[in-house]
């Protein structure tokens, strides 16, 4: 195995204590909530400090990429326009406000793992490679309310899926 890992978004997620007041995406790739899922290219926890987690190198320039999946980075808000897309908010009064209230308290921030696998060619004797790195995040409530896990997925395109998960979908 050929660990491909970003020790920098590594450390940043270990050392973070989020306290953010919105969730937003840009326009880019993003589907719209479907049920508790989206597709998007990249998302933005909003608050102190602002946290994006992005899938290719548009949203962090001059950075190298290498072989990285996910990439997250303390970023500066001001970066997304007013046109973006706030999915949900501190206070909010919408359904999805509601429930996502845990998420800008103080969540617990997990980074998850996936690995991909090549062979250099289609003979019996071709080279086999695997590669791991991080594919994503997870983001939870220690107190049980919910979970959102960011995964990053190249098939059939480049995406990433964020996926909800609620109390009564835990049992």
């Amino acid at each position: 195995m050929i660990p491909q890992f970003d020790e920098k978004t590594k450390s940043l997620i270990g050392a973070l204590q989020p306290r953010w007041t919105a969730l937003r995406m840009e326009n880019r790739r993003f589907s719209g909530l479907t049920g508790d899922s989206f597709t998007c290219a990249s998302v933005l926890f909003v608050g102190q400090p602002s946290l994006l987690c992005g899938i290719d190198s548009s949203d962090f320039q001059g950075i190298s990429w290498e072989y990285f999946r996910i990439r997250c980075d303390i970023v500066d808000e001001s970066i997304y326009h007013a046109g973006d897309i706030t999915l949900a908010r501190k206070g909010g009064a919408s359904e999805l406000d509601h429930k996502l209230q845990w998420l800008f308290e103080r969540p617990t921030l997990t980074l998850t793992e996936g690995t991909d696998e090549f062979w250099d060619s289609d003979r019996p004797d071709a080279k086999h490679y695997e590669f791991a790195y991080y594919n994503g995040l997870l983001i939870s409530d220690p107190k049980g309310r919910g979970a959102l896990r960011l995964t990053v997925i190249n098939e059939p395109y480049f995406t990433m899926t964020g996926d909800f998960v609620f109390p009564s979908e835990l049992s």
